[in-house]
C-alpha cells in the first residue's frame, strides 16, 4: 500500500519523497504502477524537474522503457481501433466506445497516457452485437462464444496472428455486464447524448461526460465483485471526468442516479476518487446520492461477496422464464466458453470441473 499511496500522490500532482531505504527493489514500483494501469501517466509526471531530480536515475529508466512499450501498444490498438470502426460502418452498425477505449481521447491529454488492454464497444442489440463480431472474425479474430447472452452481456473476439499483436475486442450490448446494470439505459439515448471523438476517427462516437461518470462506476462496481480490484486508471478515470464537470454536468449527474437508481454505485465511486485524487464535489451532491442510495436494492457494501452479486442479478430479471433462463447459462455454460477459459485442449469434461471448481471456490469467500 505505500508503492500505491504513492503512485497516487505523484499522480496528485504532489511530488512526495518515497522511502527508497524501504523498496529494495526499485522494479516493485514499477510492477505495482503496471498493476494499477498508470505507468504511463506516472512517466508523464516524472519528466517534471522537481520530481525528477529527487528519483533514482534507474527508476527513471525503468519507467522510461516500458512507457515506450506502453505508447507503441496504444498506436496498434489506436490504429486497429480505426480500422474496426470502419469496418462496422460497412456494416452499417451504431456503435459507441467505452471506458478507456473513449476517455483516451475524451479526457486525458494524450491518448497514450490512458493504459488500455482492449478495445471496448456497446451496441444496440445482442444481434447488431453478432453482426460486428461476424464482420470483424472474417480477418484475423476469433469468437470462442460466451457463457450465455443473460450470463455476460458481451462477447469477445481475439486477434491471435502472434502474441505481439494480441488484441482483444469486447462487443458489449448492455451498459453493465450482469443483470444488475443492463438495462438502466437504452442504447437509444446514450447514442443521443453521444460526443464525437474526431481525434480518434471521423464516425468514432463516446458517452457523454455524465454518462461515461456513471458507466465507469459501474465498471469499478462490478470489478469489485470479480476481483480484480480497484485499480488507480479506473479510480483517475472518474478523477478526470469530474475536473471536467460543470454545474449543469453535476446536476445531470445526479439526476440521472436519481432515476436510474444509481445513487450508491455513483457515490462509491466519488468518495474513492475524492480521497484518492482529492477531486472537487459540488456542495450537496454527495448528500443527495447518499440519501438516494438508501432506497435503492443494491448494497455497495456487499459488491465484493460473490454470492450477494448473484443473488442480486436473479433478483434483476423480470420473470420466471428469464430467471431460470439465466441460471442454465451460469451453471452449463456453452463448450466454446469451457474450452476458451479453462481448458482448449483437455476436453469438455476437465474444462466444465474447472469452471465449477471456481464457482465452490467463490461460494467459500
Amino acid at each position: 500500500m505505500l508503492i500505491r499511496s504513492w503512485l497516487a500522490a505523484v499522480l496528485r500532482g504532489e511530488g512526495p519523497a518515497l522511502a527508497l531505504a524501504d523498496c529494495k527493489d526499485l522494479s516493485e514500483i514499477l510492477a505495482v504502477a503496471d498493476e494499477e494501469g498508470v505507468v504511463a501517466l506516472i512517466h508523464e509526471r516524472m519528466q517534471t524537474p522537481g520530481l525528477a531530480a529527487k528519483l533514482p536515475p534507474e527508476l527513471l529508466g525503468l519507467f522510461a522503457d516500458l512507457a515506450r512499450l506502453k505508447a507503441a501498444q496504444s498506436m496498434m490498438r489506436e490504429a486497429e481501433a480505426r480500422r474496426i470502426l470502419k469496418r462496422l460502418e460497412q456494416e452499417g452498425l451504431q456503435v459507441l466506445l467505452l471506458k478507456g477505449s473513449a476517455l483516451a481521447y475524451s479526457v486525458y491529454a494524450a491518448p497514450h497516457l490512458r493504459e488500455c488492454s482492449d478495445i471496448d464497444c456497446l451496441f444496440a442489440t445482442r444481434q447488431a452485437a453478432q453482426q460486428a463480431s461476424d464482420a470483424i472474425c472474417e480477418g484475423d479474430y476469433i469468437q470462442p462464444g460466451i457463457a450465455g447472452e443473460l450470463a455476460t452481456f458481451e462477447m469477445t473476439c481475439y486477434r491471435t496472428r502472434d502474441s505481439a499483436a494480441y488484441l482483444e475486442l469486447d462487443l458489449h450490448w448492455g451498459i453493465g455486464g450482469s443483470p444488475i446494470y443492463a438495462d438502466r439505459f437504452s442504447f437509444g439515448e446514450l447514442y443521443e447524448a453521444s460526443m464525437a471523438l474526431p481525434a480518434l476517427a471521423p464516425t468514432a462516437r463516446g458517452l457523454s461526460l455524465a454518462h461515461a461518470y456513471l458507466h465507469a462506476s459501474i465498471h469499478r462496481a462490478l470489478n469489485l465483485w470479480r476481483g480484480t480490484g480497484d485499480h488507480l486508471k479506473w479510480i483517475y478515470d472518474l478523477h478526470l471526468l469530474g475536473e471536467r464537470f460543470t454545474q449543469s454536468d453535476w446536476e445531470n449527474l445526479v439526476s440521472m442516479c436519481l432515476e436510474k437508481k444509481l445513487c450508491g454505485t455513483c457515490l462509491d465511486g466519488l468518495i474513492s476518487a475524492a480521497d484518492t485524487f482529492h477531486t472537487a464535489i459540488p456542495e450537496g451532491v454527495r448528500e443527495i446520492l447518499s440519501q438516494g442510495a438508501q432506497k435503492e436494492p443494491i448494497n455497495l457494501r456487499r459488491m465484493r461477496h460473490w454470492p450477494y452479486i448473484q443473488l442480486m442479478n436473479l433478483r434483476a430479471l423480470p420473470g420466471l422464464g428469464l430467471k431460470a433462463r439465466w441460471l442454465g447459462q451460469r451453471l452449463f455454460p456453452r463448450r466454446g466458453f469451457l474450452h476458451h477459459y479453462y481448458g482448449q485442449d483437455q476436453g469438455r469434461l476437465v474444462a466444465f470441473i474447472r469452471y465449477l471448481r471456481k464457482g465452490i471456490g467463490h461460494l467459500r469467500e
